[in-house]
């Protein structure tokens, strides 16, 4: 057991040879007894290797200084040097870290220069100092970094316009330290408002941003500019996952035109994010990964959105972070919409999925959105889609072409009923095509594209023509259903239940609130 304590260094710990003794002779062969020693090495003592609190916190060095002072007695002195060192090297593992590993934790007293230590005040300011002085020392004016002492002693939480213009001059150095630059974002911007549909959230935020309107634009004309947290560069969109890009870029794609002039996008890869993939794809061939991460950084996007006057100055700011869900139903949207606008299939198809009745462990359960596992991976169709491989007995047009022709030649719906009702059907099935067309393609307007509004007008007189003129039980279960079939997706197993799809309601839903911004 002392040989395990002595090479604890090998796995970046201190080496403590009598660790392991505390484990009573009759537990030596129980796994938790170790497993719990181990967890406490790393926790407690892994962290002041690397000049940092159990917390994460960096210790302060003139604390760590006095505390060396205090018991340099009880330290071998050919030990002095090294725990010098130490005191002045960064905040993280390094090759004096090791060497400091190698003495004994306990025996060597190395133990004692880390009794009482306080983790080092993080106040942004001071973080912000070390971080240009270590990172970027040549960036920073003589004035900036006049500035930064000054915020250090300011006791206002409340930032001003030196902090904005600041932090907007310097964003893209931040942002390669992930804490630094989200403690400015908060200062910046406030607590961020999350969201998981991007419309409420955006009305939140705009909300947000006229309460902070002090001087009470809201009868002014003014826009709103919305950036992304990720700039220009391709490799810092491809941390995103990809079903998560790929999903908001297919549901939101047109956003930009809806909104406009009232709204202002940098959104850089945002809206061409499949584009980008395809990209990333050709270019690294067999050697391409797909990001499957669902990690919160991978699977959020942060927007920074601001309120400008008439002149363009900034009036109120505010932060706002959509997450995507990767198990979530309709994650497939992409793939789904690819299947329908296939021109060697037809559009039309009638849909099911089955529910899974009994979760991973063993329980009951119903049927979530938010939870592709509680529906049943099935042939031809992965788990989540909502739309299976074309199967032409599932063909809602050749159905309705048939059953057209047996009510005609039955009588149950005169030639003129026949021939109003394929014209209606046929009105209806042009405009949907091209409003699947707008959604799937890349070039395409989206969510912004008429034809999403004239393909439900059209299926509005489709449904009024056929209430009005579809009479008797068999025609309505043979010619309406059909109808209604379209767009509702059958869960099978389980209570009677169905998934209803809507091509027109995000379209009508973001025309809304894109003019009273202004």
């Amino acid at each position: 057991m002392d040989a395990l304590g002595w090479a604890l260094p090998a796995l970046r710990l201190p080496r403590d040879s009598g660790y392991f003794g505390s484990i009573p002779g009759d537990r030596l062969g129980r796994a938790d007894q170790w497993q719990k020693l181990f967890r406490q090495a790393f926790s407690k003592r892994a962290c002041l290797l690397r000049k940092q609190s159990p917390t994460g916190q960096p210790l302060d060095e003139n604390a760590l200084q006095s505390a060396f002072e205090q018991v340099k007695e009880e330290i071998h002195k050919e030990i002095h040097p090294v725990i010098q060192k130490f005191i002045n090297s960064p905040s993280k593992w390094t090759d004096t870290s090791a060497e400091l590993a190698k003495f004994e934790w306990e025996s060597d007293h190395i133990n004692t220069l880390f009794s009482g230590l306080k983790s080092r005040k993080t106040d942004i300011a001071s973080q912000t100092i070390d971080f240009f002085r270590d990172e970027y020392p040549e960036v920073l004016k003589d004035e900036e970094w006049q500035y930064l002492d000054t915020l250090k002693k300011r006791r206002k939480n409340e930032p001003n316009e030196e902090d904005r213009e600041f932090y907007d001059a310097h964003r893209e150095e931040l942002a390669s330290d992930r804490k630094l630059k989200a403690k400015w974002d908060k200062f910046v911007y406030g607590q961020p408002i999350e969201c998981t549909d991007f419309l409420v959230g955006l009305l939140q935020t705009t909300e947000r941003l006229f309460q902070q309107d002090e001087n009470d634009s809201s009868n002014s004309s003014g826009t709103l500019k919305i950036s992304t947290q990720k700039g220009p560069s391709k490799a810092k969109w491809l941390e995103l996952n990809a079903e998560v890009g790929i999903y908001f870029c297919t549901r939101y794609r047109g956003l930009q035109q809806l909104t406009s002039p009232e709204v202002t996008w940098e959104t850089h890869w945002l809206f061409k994010y499949d584009r980008l993939i395809e990209e990333t794809k050709k270019k690294g061939g067999k050697k391409y990964r797909e990001n499957t991460s669902i990690s919160k950084l991978a699977r959020s996007i942060k927007f920074y959105v601001e309120m400008l006057d008439s002149h363009g100055v900034t009036i109120a700011k505010t932060q706002l972070i959509w997450y995507g869900n990767p198990n979530a139903i309709g994650m497939e949207l992409s793939t789904d919409l690819k299947r329908l606008t296939n021109p060697k299939h037809s559009s039309f198809q009638r849909s099911h999925v089955s529910q899974e009745l009994v979760s991973k462990k063993g329980r009951l359960q119903g049927l979530s959105l938010s939870d592709v596992g509680t529906l049943m991976a099935a042939y031809r169709q992965d788990r989540g889609s909502l739309i299976g491989k074309y199967a032409a007995q599932k063909d809602l047009d050749k159905i309705l072409s048939e059953e057209l022709k047996k009510a005609e030649d039955s009588d149950r719906i005169s030639q003129q009923t026949a021939s109003n009702f394929k014209t209606a059907w046929q009105t209806f099935t042009t405009h949907y095509r091209k409003a699947l067309q707008e959604l799937s393609d890349p070039d395409g307007q989206g969510i912004a594209s008429p034809e999403l509004l004239s393909q439900a007008d059209a299926y509005q007189k489709l449904l009024e023509f056929a209430r009005e003129n579809l009479k008797g039980d068999l025609n309505r279960i043979k010619l309406c259903q059909p109808i209604l079939d379209l767009g509702c997706v059958r869960v099978e197993r389980g209570k009677p239940s169905a998934i209803i799809a809507s091509l027109a309601i995000p379209c009508g839903s973001w025309r809304s609130p894109a003019k009273p911004i202004n």
